[in-house]
Formats: C-alpha cells, sequence, structure tokens
C-alpha cells in the first residue's frame, strides 16, 4: 500500500505524465514495480470485495438479525466504490 501510496505522490508532483507514454510501464523500473503493487491491490480488494459479497448472502439466508445485516451491508456498500 505504501508503494502505491509513494507513486502517487511521485505521479503527482511530475511535471509531464511519463507514465502514460506507451512501453514507459516496461522500460521503467519503478512504474513496473508500482504497477505490479496496483495490480496486487487490486487483487487483495476483489478477494475481500467476494467475501464481503459472500457472507452477505450466507447471513441473509440464515435469517442473521437486521442490525447485523445493515453492518455487513454498509461494509459491502464502502468496499465496492472504493474498488471502482
Amino acid at each position: 500500500m505504501y508503494a502505491v501510496l509513494l507513486e502517487s505522490t511521485m505521479r503527482s508532483t511530475a511535471p509531464l505524465p511519463y507514465w502514460k507514454l506507451p512501453g514507459a510501464v516496461q522500460l521503467v523500473p519503478r512504474l513496473r514495480a508500482a504497477q505490479a503493487h496496483v495490480d496486487l491491490l487490486n487483487a487483495t480488494l476483489d478477494r475481500l470485495i467476494a467475501a464481503a459479497r459472500e457472507q452477505l448472502q450466507r447471513e441473509e439466508g440464515e435469517g442473521a438479525g437486521q442490525q447485523q445485516q445493515q453492518q455487513v451491508r454498509a461494509c459491502a456498500r464502502a468496499l465496492v466504490p472504493l474498488h471502482g
């Protein structure tokens, strides 16, 4: 996570968006590493969102209390927009 935040900081202060150039990610080692970290972060978020959805469906099927369902739904709603 820290590496992704560091890369976003570097990109926000760069005078030109060189990372958008074709092939730049393959040529610049720092950009390759940043892309690998973003891919890992996205995979982790996908897994967490799937787990939250599965838990929500399981709890709805079991007839869990209304308050608990609302808490799980709130967590799922918070995770889904973050993933984009």
